[in-house]
């Protein structure tokens, strides 16, 4: 990610005042420690799995499933901020001026000013076919913040028997989804959602400098 983000600011830096360019800096930044943090909490994930064996399983739950229920839950949050903060770019970058508290996915896309390639990435990322990732961390943040906890919403169930090391299990609209499979899979969905959201970003920039 930081290569991306390094690439957008060399094409940035031209077309904004110091003031703007200082404020895009900061969001740049936050995106960054915003994506590395959902890294750090993926590969925390994968190492208590993989470093849950031999543990008495009167103690398990405690040891186990309620580190991961925490790890899971930052997972989700910081992957749902990381789309805050790139709404924000969105919104910096093409001087839409929406007042800070009110943006957000809805307010961005709607925006009169948003160019329609912008607006046909949102679209395509948070309704067609790929929805059911976007809805994973965007819908589930919601609920994990105000109304429930991860424990309630996406359960954990562990299988000791069939490969040389456990494997754990959430269940996602009726499906059970491989824990770690499924979170590098969101993980990869959102990278892609960003970088694209860069492309276009930079395509945008490139061409309001050449008016």
């Amino acid at each position: 990610m930081k290569h991306y983000i390094e690439k957008l600011s060399d094409k940035l830096s031209e077309y904004y005042s110091d003031e703007e360019w200082d404020i895009l800096v900061d969001l740049l930044n936050s995106l960054e420690f915003k994506y590395n943090k959902t890294n750090y909490h993926l590969d925390n994930i994968k190492e208590k799995i993989e470093k849950s064996t031999n543990i008495e399983m009167d103690i398990y739950y405690d040891v186990v499933c309620v580190p991961l229920y925490y790890e899971i839950e930052s997972f989700v949050i910081a992957m749902r901020s990381t789309v805050d903060i790139i709404m924000h770019v969105i919104n910096k970058t093409m001087k839409l001026n929406i007042e800070a508290s009110k943006v957000n996915l809805g307010t961005v896309y709607k925006h009169p000013e948003n160019t329609k390639m912008i607006r046909n990435i949102l679209h395509r990322y948070t309704h067609n076919r790929e929805s059911a990732l976007w809805n994973f961390f965007y819908q589930f943040r919601n609920e994990i913040v105000h109304e429930k906890s991860i424990t309630q919403v996406l359960p954990i169930v562990i299988n000791f028997f069939q490969v040389s090391h456990p494997l754990a299990y959430f269940e996602i609209k009726g499906q059970k989804q491989n824990v770690i499979t499924y979170l590098e899979t969101a993980l990869n969905f959102l990278k892609r959602f960003v970088i694209h959201l860069f492309e276009q970003i930079e395509i945008t920039v490139e061409h309001n400098l050449k008016k």
